[in-house]
């Protein structure tokens, strides 16, 4: 009976302990995710046999036994981009085709750590211990780290490599990496423009990424970031500004406004004129700083849904290659893959050819891993996208692949950088700079763009146009080379852009600046001129208290004096008071009204509020004349009688003496 008891505690106490213990460590890793192995460098096309060389990060929880095990699974090859999207997210596991194994203390190091295994890959039929890839194609491949006592996963990533055959390789397909800077608002309210550090880094990967890549891409950089590096008094940002033009000297650049301008916005808005007014700064903000580099001024990057209106605009603004990228093809719809070059639907569209950007790459929207594993994928996910074109039929030659990619961290860029140079060197792909001009007819493909809004806010609209009315106006008041033409010119650049919150404050500030310009100038003039003769004088005073060299157009009208030039452009120099001197005729005498008006050499925006001033004629040149003469005549017939009178005296006086 007592046996029995102790059996009976024993039991509950072992239930007890079973309950209140935590969980076994081993049990802890089969619950939780498999961490990923970092790949940091692989061989991505493979064209022959070759041992292959890959960089790892293990990435494992506890250090490595000699005897656990890195193996090498290769799986099917992929037969379409649905597949690869499928596999990449790990939602579809393919068959396994071929493996290959090695001991970890088999496998060499570098000095940071990493695992840098080597690869037996053949591109026949399998014939030793190695991977045997020997048909064209995109391939995953698992690598994974196992346990030797347990044979549990440690770590494991899925990556891929592209086997193609050279003589066997017929395609040739154009691709290209969209590479964008942009920025928010550099530019102050006061004028002033500085560039950002998260700007400033993002350059400096541009310009590495040029230095380091020689073949052609596409580039489209925001006017405002090379205003910002070009006018920056900073020592590493000067040097910056000279790499970056050098580097860009190689190649070419797409045009873009000076700030994000919506096409479609403008032309909803009725603002089209102002529109191309931003198409022509921002192509002469980067003519003025990238001297020797080639400005794609006929292509655009859209980036905002586009619309017939949009289309229409961008025509009328000279644009003729239009790369889609973003949002821009929402509501968009192609009669051919949105990878076949095409033209806007209509006929009078017919010359504009649209490249619309390759979406919703599983690399780029992944945060796993390593940048370097996520661009092979980019890479990989564009050439099966290609492979998919070849199988339906489609003309090589129509086929321009644009893949968008940020640049704005670190990993962006190198996700891009790795993603291009695969590419690069992938047998049947082609990088062209897709910034360049296509030939298209009314025989491409057509792409149709969705309808514009039925109505849009148009309670900016108003000071936009008084802006631009009053800019242009004031700025033919300033000398070629006055800074204020472009600090001006940007400022309405800002505040015409739709993507600031605070746009009205841009718009508010130039017009500040504008109106106190023309204030700058004030005219002294007496309120009456006596005039004393038949020909004189109108003479007025125009002081110019800026610090800048102004020119204004000077007006002068009266109804009754005939005025010498009366309308006329004088310069004023700085700091200083100009006179100004009109000849002036009348035939009458009393007093004339004389307007005096002082405006903007262009637009005729008043500069000075109109002056009358009184013109008083006192004395008549013709008048005066007809009086002195009528004097001498009646002071010569005096003469001539009291002569006559003292002769005939003189007569009489001798004829009487004889007597």
């Amino acid at each position: 009976m007592k046996r029995l008891l102790r059996l009976v505690l024993a039991t509950c106490a072992l239930a007890t302990g079973a309950i209140s213990s935590p969980v076994h460590a081993g049990q802890k890793e089969i619950d939780s995710p498999i961490p990923e192995i970092g790949v940091l460098a692989q061989p991505f096309n493979i064209l022959t046999s070759v041992n292959a060389r890959f960089v790892l990060d293990a990435n494992v929880r506890n250090s490595l036994d000699g005897k656990d095990t890195l193996q090498f699974l290769l799986h099917r090859r992929i037969a379409a981009r649905d597949s690869f999207a499928s596999i990449a997210k790990g939602e579809v596991v393919p068959g396994v085709s071929d493996s290959f194994s090695v001991a970890m203390s088999r496998v060499g190091r570098d000095y940071a750590g990493h695992l840098e295994p080597i690869v037996p890959i053949i591109t026949t039929e399998k014939t030793s211990s190695a991977l045997s890839i020997s048909q064209d194609g995109v391939y995953p491949i698992t690598i994974q780290i196992t346990d030797f006592q347990t044979k549990k996963i440690l770590s494991s990533v899925l990556t891929f490599v592209n086997r193609r055959t050279l003589s066997a390789t017929t395609q040739n397909l154009s691709i290209s990496p969209l590479l964008r800077l942009t920025a928010p608002a550099l530019l102050k309210t006061d004028g002033i423009i500085e560039l950002d550090d998260a700007t400033r880094e993002s350059v400096k990967r541009m310009i590495a990424f040029l230095g380091s890549f020689t073949g052609p891409v596409t580039i489209s950089i925001s006017p405002q970031i090379i205003t910002a590096l070009g006018e920056s008094a900073l020592p590493t940002d000067q040097q910056l500004f000279l790499d970056l033009r050098n580097q860009l000297r190689r190649r070419s650049i797409a045009t873009d406004t000076f700030a994000p301008c919506d096409p479609a916005e403008f032309a909803g808005l009725g603002l089209q004129q102002e529109f191309i007014s931003q198409m022509k700064l921002g192509e002469a903000t980067l003519n003025r700083f990238l001297p020797g580099v080639t400005i794609q001024r006929n292509a655009w990057v859209a980036t905002e849904r586009l619309n017939p209106d949009a289309v229409a605009l961008l025509r009328d603004a000279g644009i003729t290659n239009i790369l889609l990228s973003d949002n821009a093809s929402i509501d968009a719809t192609t009669e051919l893959p949105a990878s076949i070059i095409s033209h806007p639907i209509g006929a009078e569209n017919k010359n504009i050819s649209v490249v619309s950007h390759v979406s919703d790459f599983v690399g780029v929207s992944s945060t796993n891993n390593t940048a370097e594993k996520n661009g092979y994928a980019v890479a990989a996910e564009a050439i099966v996208q290609g492979d998919d074109l070849v199988s339906a039929a489609m003309n090589p030659a129509l086929v321009h692949m644009l893949i968008s990619l940020p640049i704005g961290s670190i990993d962006q860029f190198q996700l891009m950088t790795t993603a291009t140079k695969a590419l690069s060197n992938a047998p049947g792909f082609t990088l062209i700079d897709m910034a360049a001009s296509h030939a298209v007819d009314n025989t491409t493909s057509a792409i149709s763009f969705g309808p514009a809004p039925d109505t849009w806010n148009t309670s900016r609209v108003p000071s936009i146009q008084s802006a631009r009315t009053e800019l242009n106006a004031v700025t033919s008041m300033l000398s070629e080379d006055d800074a204020r033409r472009y600090t001006w010119a940007y400022l309405l650049g800002v505040g015409a852009s739709p993507s600031l919150e605070n746009a009205n404050a841009y718009i508010s500030a130039l017009r500040k600046q504008l109106r106190a310009t023309r204030q700058s100038v004030t005219v002294t003039t007496p309120a009456v001129l006596n005039l004393s003769s038949r020909n004189g004088s109108i003479r007025i005073q125009i002081r110019n208290g800026s610090a800048e060299n102004l020119t204004v157009r000077v007006r002068f009208n009266s109804a009754k004096l005939s005025l010498v030039n009366p309308s006329r452009i004088i310069t004023l120099p700085s700091g200083s008071t100009t006179e100004v001197v009109v000849s002036a005729t009348t035939r009458t005498s009393g007093q004339f009204p004389v307007s005096v008006w002082v405006a903007t050499p262009q637009g005729n925006l008043e500069v000075v509020p109109l002056i009358t001033i009184r013109a008083k004629v006192t004395a008549i040149a013709g008048f005066g004349q007809f009086v002195s003469i009528s004097f001498l005549l009646i002071l010569l017939a005096w003469w001539w009688s009291h002569r006559r009178s003292a002769r005939r005296d003189q007569r009489e006086a001798t004829t009487v003496s004889e007597q």
